[in-house]
């Protein structure tokens, strides 16, 4: 299965893309602070919506508040990443939590309330709670390596979560690693420029000699 994971330039080096120790530090939506995991898409837009919320979209508020200090722009305009192109062993066992059935069986073996889907994608999600205490369940199991979920921040697919340190090395292959851009957009649908004002609800994408505007989603309604 072809996998698209988003980083900053600092964390695109191979001994460091495939560790999932970014999301251990703080934590993410399906795993536990000191709980290792990968968080990537089957398309590079729905990978893009996800690294624009945490790291466009939430400075564009910050930029709004404080529009008297120019530096915050370069927060949100044409901030060059990363983009790792994936091969994930199909032998990977991924448990599908876009399946009500299977989420509800789940959540009862982990011993927690009874959730739907659609809950899986609220925010902001350490105050729902619930995602982390599965993931850390699921991630102790035996014959799990990682999660097929709902994106939070797209509706236009599925975000594949792994579990680093649930399958053998050489599982997970990085094919190559490109440049890609990322911009915050003004209300036109045209890249971010000064004295405008950014559409929150979009983002600039330049990929691969390609330029589109992704939608990203804010607070999903449940």
């Amino acid at each position: 299965m072809r996998c698209f994971r988003i980083v900053s330039q600092e964390y695109a080096s191979p001994e460091f893309l495939l560790t999932g120790e970014g999301a251990s530090e703080e934590g993410g939506r399906w795993n536990t602070i000191g709980g290792l995991a990968l968080y990537t898409a089957p398309t590079y837009e729905v990978a893009a919506a996800e690294k624009g919320y945490y790291s466009i979209r939430s400075n564009v508020e910050f930029y709004l508040a404080n529009k008297t200090h120019d530096p915050f722009r370069d927060l949100i305009a044409r901030v060059g990443l990363k983009i790792a192109t994936l091969e994930v062993s199909d032998d990977l066992q991924l448990l599908d939590l876009t399946n009500q059935e299977i989420l509800s069986d789940l959540l009862r073996q982990a011993g927690l309330p009874p959730k739907t889907v659609q809950e899986g994608r609220q925010s902001p999600f350490k105050m729902i709670g619930w995602t982390q205490a599965l993931g850390e369940f699921l991630s102790t199991q035996p014959d799990v390596h990682g999660l097929r979920v709902m994106s939070a921040r797209s509706n236009n697919g599925e975000a594949i979560v792994l579990y680093p340190n649930r399958y053998d090395v050489g599982k997970v292959q990085i094919l190559r690693v490109d440049d890609i851009v990322l911009s915050a957009t003004d209300i036109t649908g045209t890249p971010f420029k000064k004295g405008r004002t950014p559409d929150p609800a979009r983002i600039f994408v330049f990929y691969g000699g390609t330029e589109r505007l992704v939608a990203v989603l804010h607070f999903p309604i449940v």
